[in-house]
């Protein structure tokens, strides 16, 4: 078996000097012998610090977190934003995502969990209102979202319309449509 010489110096110290192919611990002559790490006496290696003491060197300044700039969900085969502008909805079509729904808040005259006149499904709604002109606008299945989701997306909405906008999710536990029971 070869044996290698290898040197390692860090800082001026020398580590170890060893004979064997791997640091740690070797044989020799059967016994096995930890490497020892030497240092020399100076008066900053021989002082010891307190085991709560940290490095002298100054702590780094942190970043500050990127402002918050819009809410997204993703569920099944939707995507709901929620920003400073409005709510949009995008399907998943294929492999791409396409926007569904577009509504700034100024539109939104309320969102609601209901069934339509020919889907008995539950969905999130919204009331629009354009001048004299108002409709009820389909945003979101009610399946595509789990309840924690559903809870999130609340929460955004309120927060991002400034509490003008309240989607009441109660319908959710309804038993025709609760899918917990």
């Amino acid at each position: 078996m070869s044996s290698m010489w290898l040197v390692v110096i860090a800082v001026g110290v020398v580590l170890a000097l060893l004979s064997a192919p791997v640091l740690g611990r070797r044989r020799l002559g059967g016994k096995a012998h930890r490497i020892r790490q030497r240092t020399p006496a100076t008066p900053e290696a021989t002082m010891k610090r307190s085991p709560n003491e940290r490095p002298s060197s100054p702590p780094r300044a942190r970043r500050p977190a990127p402002p918050v700039t819009e809410f997204v969900v993703v569920g099944r085969r939707v995507q709901v934003t929620v920003n400073g502008n409005g709510l949009l909805v995008r399907s998943l079509q294929g492999s791409s995502w396409y926007k569904y729904v577009e509504l700034e808040w100024e539109q939104i005259h309320k969102a609601y969990l209901d069934t339509d006149r020919f889907d008995a499904a539950l969905a999130l709604y919204a009331t629009t209102s354009n001048g004299e002109d108002s409709s009820k606008r389909h945003l979101v299945d009610a399946q595509q979202l789990t309840r924690g989701q559903w809870n999130q997306l609340r929460s955004a909405v309120y927060e991002w319309s400034e509490g003008a906008v309240v989607i009441d999710l109660s319908p959710l536990d309804d038993p025709p449509f609760n899918t917990n029971t």
